[in-house]
């Protein structure tokens, strides 16, 4: 039994490998790691097309939420998770993998991803990437100031970790692109760790600046893994936001 603990939002879990059999995965056509309560699977239906979701969350009480609404799900570590290979059509994971404790532990999630997957791999996760331009204006996004995010994974990182897994077809981009200091999720520099966005003026004056470098909100990465329908589908939906 692999047995260890991950710091993930603050708090030590304990972590269990977790196989899921063969013979259980007959009923999904695709897997969201960091579910929360589960809101991503109408999302995966109607841009993706998939029918049937199992939900893995580490925090007990996002698990009670979606076992509540009965939405399929198991209370798991996401790096210490294994599944059959290619037992799924695709496999997403919004906003979570800046959650986990570092680079390492990232590609261990796109690894064991890519591996499950027939089709495809989403995953979504904020613009880290032009923090130190933002710095050097004195700001900042919120998002880089919250404690749960202890990876700050850019497209450059997401990118190595691809060439390292010898994976040949992706698109890591941006979107949501921000032009000044004006944006709601533009803070003072020195603001507080989990600042509040809503009353941000408490933490200082943000200077007025027009954006010199790109700064983006979001980043995305879809990995190709076949030249499905269900791919095609993903792909058509990043194009509606991106130049991909």
């Amino acid at each position: 039994m692999n047995d260890k603990k991950i710091f993930v939002n603050g708090n030590w879990w304990n972590s269990t490998l977790i196989s899921v059999p063969k013979d259980y995965m007959e009923y999904f056509d695709f897997i969201d790691l960091g579910a929360k309560q589960g809101k991503m699977r109408k999302f995966a239906n109607q841009n993706f097309n998939g029918k049937n979701g199992l939900h893995i969350e580490i925090e007990e009480k996002y698990i009670k939420d979606m076992e509540l609404n009965n939405i399929p799900c198991i209370q798991a570590d996401i790096t210490n998770l294994s599944f059959p290979s290619k037992c799924v059509d695709f496999v997403i994971s919004t906003h979570t993998i800046e959650h986990l404790p570092d680079i390492t532990q990232v590609k261990k999630v796109v690894e064991m991803s890519i591996n499950t997957a027939k089709d495809f791999v989403y995953f979504t996760w904020p613009s880290f990437d032009s923090e130190k331009y933002l710095e050097s204006l004195g700001i900042t996004q919120f998002f880089s100031k919250m404690s749960g995010h202890t990876c700050h994974l850019t497209i450059n990182d997401m990118n190595q970790i691809l060439k390292e897994l010898n994976i040949k077809n992706s698109i890591c981009t941006s979107w949501n692109r921000i032009f000044n200091s004006e944006y709601s999720s533009i803070v003072p520099f020195d603001a507080p760790i989990d600042c509040e966005i809503e009353n941000k003026k408490k933490y200082g004056k943000i200077p007025k600046v027009q954006f010199t470098e790109p700064v983006f909100y979001e980043n995305i990465c879809l990995i190709q893994l076949s030249n499905s329908l269900k791919f095609q589908n993903a792909l058509k939906y990043m194009k509606t936001f991106t130049n991909a």
